[in-house]
Parts: structure tokens; sequence; C-alpha cells
């Protein structure tokens, strides 16, 4: 019973901060490198795609640490853990 609520809270903190930091990073490489890329938009479509895979694979284990670090918090201020 308790690993299934933690399992979900810690779930839904590890699927919002990889999305966000997965996003985040697309954004920031796409804005870098815009000016280098063609102006069709097959390619910066491709790119994003190629880019969004690739990345993550590197933010994952961010992904990882960081749900589980704010899972701790959210259950040490509702005095739950």
């Amino acid at each position: 019973m308790y690993f299934k609520i933690l399992f979900k809270t810690y779930l839904k903190h590890f699927i919002t901060i990889f999305l966000f930091l997965l996003f985040f990073f697309i954004f920031i490489d796409f804005m870098v490198n815009r000016g280098k890329l063609p102006d069709s938009i097959n390619i910066q479509i491709l790119y994003i795609s190629y880019k969004l895979v690739s990345s993550a694979i590197l933010i994952y284990p961010l992904a990882l640490l960081f749900g589980m670090i704010s899972t701790i918090v959210l259950l040490i201020k509702q005095n739950e853990l």
C-alpha cells in the first residue's frame, strides 16, 4: 500500500522533471543552432527529433536523481517520511 503511493508520487515527479529538462535542453540547443540550420522546416523538425532522442540519454539519470530529491522533499514537508 505504501509502496504504491510512494511509487505514484515518485513517478509523477520523475516524468514532470524529465519532460521539463528535455524540452528545456532541446529549446536552448535549437535556439543556439538555428542560424546554422537551413530554412526548410522539415530539416528543422528532423533536427529537433534527433536531438530529442540523443539528449534523452543524457537527461534520464538527472531526472531520476532530481525526481528522488523532490519526492523526499515533498515527503519531509508533509511530515510523511
